[in-house]
């Protein structure tokens, strides 16, 4: 028997030495060890004592991709929720509020508000907050201030600022020419 790189050994078995092998396929890897766990949690081992559970490999499980995404909602919210859901946003939830409460996107929920003709809040400034954004800002507070005080973007700020002709400052706090 020789020991070359490449040499055959005991049996027949051929050893190879300093052979560049390919990654392994992760998604493959991931597949067959969520099988093997959903195949130990739910497939009761067979009675060892019993000859006719040898060889029964229980009922089969269909397999699972690694990268597919949590199964979504199956059915459509019901009346009760809907009105549920409605009376939320009337009441002052929002519609991320009230997406998460029930387990659905916000666009979601929107569509159903505009499906029962239910007006959505006004997004951005009242005009009321737009005069206190100008007082502020006339004052020295910068926009970011201004916005985080509002609870608002900064550009939209500035875009309502712009709107009623106030001139802007730079960042250092000179009037913009």
């Amino acid at each position: 028997m020789t020991t070359s790189n490449n040499a055959a050994t005991r049996r027949g078995e051929l050893r190879v030495h300093g052979v560049r092998r390919d990654p392994p396929d992760i998604e493959k890897i991931a597949t067959v060890l969520i099988e093997l766990a959903r195949h130990q949690t739910f497939h009761q081992l067979p009675d060892c004592d019993d000859p006719a559970a040898i060889g029964d490999k229980g009922p089969s499980l269909a397999p699972i991709r690694a990268d597919q995404p949590p199964p979504r909602r199956p059915h459509p919210l019901d009346p009760d929720q809907v009105q549920s859901l409605t009376q939320g946003y009337l009441a002052g939830a929002t519609t991320y509020q009230l997406g998460d409460r029930f387990g659905i996107d916000r666009r979601t929920v929107s569509a159903i508000l505009h499906r029962h003709n239910i007006p959505m809040r006004r997004r951005g400034l009242s005009p009321k907050q737009v005069d206190e954004a100008i007082d502020l800002y006339n004052l020295g507070w910068s926009l970011a201030k201004v916005a985080r005080h509002l609870t608002v973007d900064p550009v939209t700020v500035l875009d309502r600022l712009r709107e009623r002709g106030v001139r802007t400052r730079d960042t250092h706090g000179r009037p913009r020419s």
